[in-house]
């Protein structure tokens, strides 16, 4: 809070507001070769896929600014310029500018900001599908080989870590994500093997 005589400049949206998630598991047994002794159906058959994706929006957030600006000994909050929109479009973020910021500008002395105490953007949310596929060979009646594959982030989705766009206002960097390579940037495949006697 930085202003106790205007309580309402303090209403804002809970900092764990999350408008949009969407959580999809898929486990599918492949139905080829069912019930077939052949070498074909040993090798081919009874796989199994699954793969979980996850939908989501990013959370809420403040612009930092944090210079006693009264006198009070209570930092202020930047101002939030009117007419300005702070969160861009989809098609207009990028790693360099992921919001507006010009929307904001540093509080002069004398009074405390405008900007709103969280919502004042939204930080990035995340597109991931991990996949994974395997199998169980029987090698003798108490003993089998599962195999298994798995795909982290299979489609190879830049995620950024929301902890790495800069939201302090006095920053050369500000509004900018960490470099663009924080955060979930590449596909990682793993493979692993598992004797069960």
């Amino acid at each position: 809070m930085q202003d106790l005589y205007n309580l309402r400049n303090e209403r804002s949206i809970s900092g764990f507001d999350q408008t949009q998630r969407s959580v999809t598991t898929v486990l599918y047994d492949l139905p080829f070769f069912k019930g077939s002794k052949s070498a074909a159906a040993y090798l081919l058959g009874g796989w199994q896929l699954s793969t979980i994706t996850t939908v989501q929006s990013g959370f809420p957030a403040p612009i930092a600014f944090g210079v006693d600006t009264t006198g009070t000994g209570i930092g202020s909050r930047p101002d939030y310029v009117t007419g300005q929109k702070a969160n861009l479009d989809g098609s207009e973020r990028s790693w360099q500018r992921w919001f507006n910021t010009s929307a904001f500008a540093q509080t002069p002395f004398g009074r405390f900001g405008t900007a709103p105490r969280t919502g004042a953007i939204r930080l990035p949310g995340s597109i991931n599908t991990d996949f994974s596929f395997n199998k169980s060979f029987r090698v003798a009646e108490q003993k089998r080989i599962e195999f298994r594959s798995e795909f982290y982030n299979l489609f190879n989705h830049f995620n950024p870590d929301s902890g790495s766009v800069d939201l302090n206002i006095r920053s050369q960097t500000f509004g900018k994500v960490g470099g663009g390579v924080r955060g979930i940037t590449t596909r990682v495949v793993q493979l692993g093997a598992k004797f069960v006697f």
